[in-house]
């Protein structure tokens, strides 16, 4: 009876073992792996897109503050150019009238 017992629980005990060599093999399954890589990739493509999307916000703004500065020296030229009666202020322009 006793033996019994015993062989019993030592075939118990592999009956776990065995168990959980099954758990992990069922982990290492090809399907598992792939859906794990897949995930990886959505984040990494997500990451891509972040950074794509920060890099060209930065440009975008450099882009505009160039335009600007451009602006600012192109009004700054007509400013120059202008005719001597656009030159008068408008009190001036008033005063004449």
């Amino acid at each position: 009876y006793k033996s019994q017992r015993k062989a019993r629980r030592v075939r118990g005990d592999e009956r776990t073992r065995r168990r959980g060599q099954e758990w992990r093999n069922e982990q290492r399954k090809p399907g598992r792996q792939k859906k794990r890589t897949e995930t990886q990739k959505l984040k990494q493509r997500q990451k891509e897109r972040q950074e794509r999307t920060k890099k060209k916000k930065t440009e975008d703004k450099q882009e505009t503050e160039s335009r600007g500065e451009r602006q600012k020296g192109r009004d700054r030229e007509r400013f120059k150019r202008r005719r001597p009666e656009e030159k008068r202020t408008k009190t001036e322009a008033e005063g004449r009238e």
